[in-house]
């Protein structure tokens, strides 16, 4: 599996555009990995591979979607899964006063354990930091 996502971020879209919709038109391209709507108006389709994006890109941008021309722009994301913590921005280290010293202790036992990053986006179940077998 590679490391690389293609995502395709579609914008501009009548507010009767569902996800169905956007399936329906992107899936016709490859095998569409995620598809998500971000907000009314803006999808984000993730392919595994590159040439599909470019070519739904080539296929959809400007193309008359419900009446409103499709806006599509093209990134390439690294998601590395063997190093998957993401530095998360320093906020302060539990040796600093940035943290509550009134907040009970049973809520910053994460504090006291490198392996889990209180910053990091989150994730659907919290994993024990010793290595999957």
């Amino acid at each position: 599996s590679s490391d690389l996502k293609f995502k395709v971020l579609v914008s501009n879209l009548h507010p009767s555009v569902t996800i169905h919709d956007i399936e329906e038109l992107f899936s016709a391209i490859d095998t569409v990995e995620h598809i998500q709507m971000l907000y009314p108006g803006v999808a984000e389709v993730v392919y595994l591979r590159e040439e599909s994006a470019l070519i739904s890109l080539d296929k959809y941008h400007n193309r008359d979607l419900d009446g409103q021309p499709m806006q599509v722009t093209y990134s390439v994301v690294q998601t590395n899964r063997k190093t998957a913590k993401a530095k998360p921005p320093v906020r302060g280290t539990p040796s600093s006063s940035h943290y509550s010293p009134n907040a009970p202790s049973h809520n910053r036992v994460s504090l006291h354990h490198p392996h889990t990053t209180t910053n990091a986006p989150p994730t659907p179940a919290t994993r024990p930091p010793w290595p999957k077998k």
